[in-house]
């Protein structure tokens, strides 16, 4: 029976669908245990006993049961994985990989953040279309040498980068898919962008600049009454975060020379959303005496 007339037999009821998957899967299993090459023993203590070849570390590896029918089921099983793992892809292990980063990262940004690296540096490559298991350490070090060269990465643009693929074969190693990750030993011998310092000279107020900066800012802080200005004069003396600053309370403020800093306003660039999260108790004070005790 070829494939549209065993689906028209289905549609039409004539095959159980269910009834079909139990008799294919009997059969699989079948033909699994005609070619298993290690013999299924009874032990003294009652339990089955056999072994199977770890797709991930190549070796042997022991599997045991309660009965014979639960071990011949956990082989059965233990040769899908490996069937599955010969047909796995990168691009299959990096979807895989980012649901479960989704679900346990707190971040939408992060998040975003993976997959506009995904898009840019690693979709459509030859690389991602390879079998997971057949990647090596000269391929996939001579990729990420390329990537680098290619794109003129700096050191820093680098390493958020390979967070995609050391997290990706990480995940493959606990989920044994693989037995160790190609990217610890991955090392790039081409040269970074390097980049230009940011000075004193230009990212610093003098006095006279600083006198400049009060002055307008007190001025429009007269006209308008919008508290804006006196935040931006405020962070002169806390140098916080922009998200830390605009979440400031009244009761934030532990005496006249401590602040704790306990929140931060955030953006959900996935959804454009804007929240306050709260931070992990703990004692973050920023020193105000010079603020408090200025003439």
């Amino acid at each position: 029976m070829d494939t549209q007339a065993l689906q028209e037999a289905i549609a039409c009821g004539i095959i159980d669908e269910d009834t079909l998957q139990r008799q294919l899967e009997m059969k699989q299993k079948e033909l699994m245990l005609k070619k298993h090459p290690y013999a299924i023993s009874l032990l003294s203590c009652g339990r089955w006993q056999t072994y199977y070849i770890d797709p991930a570390r190549g070796k042997r590896k022991e599997l045991k049961a309660s009965t014979r029918e639960k071990l011949e089921e956990k082989l059965y099983q233990k040769y899908k994985e490996a069937k599955d793992l010969e047909k796995l892809t990168m691009d299959q292990l990096y979807k895989k990989w980012l649901e479960y980063k989704t679900a346990i990262t707190e971040s939408p940004n992060t998040i975003k953040r993976h997959k506009q690296h995904y898009r840019k540096y690693f979709e459509g490559t030859e690389l991602f279309g390879t079998q997971v298991s057949k990647v090596d350490k000269i391929e996939l070090q001579s990729f990420c040498n390329r990537l680098v060269k290619d794109y003129n990465m700096s050191s820093k643009e680098w390493t958020n980068v390979k967070t995609i693929l050391k997290g990706m074969f990480e995940y493959a190693v606990d989920k044994e898919l693989i037995d160790k990750n190609p990217m610890e030993k991955v090392r790039i011998t081409v040269k970074f962008r390097q980049i230009q310092r940011k000075t004193g000279k230009t990212e610093t107020f003098n006095t006279e600049e600083r006198k400049e900066s009060d002055s307008y800012l007190d001025k429009m802080y007269q006209e308008t009454g919008d508290i804006v200005f006196l935040a931006v004069k405020l962070n002169f003396y806390l140098g916080l975060r922009v998200g830390e600053l605009v979440t400031l309370r009244v009761e934030d403020r532990v005496d006249l020379k401590h602040l704790h800093i306990q929140r931060e306003e955030v953006r959900d660039q996935e959804n454009n959303l804007t929240y306050v999260v709260e931070r992990i108790p703990k004692e973050t004070k920023t020193d105000l005496c010079h603020l408090f005790l200025r003439p």
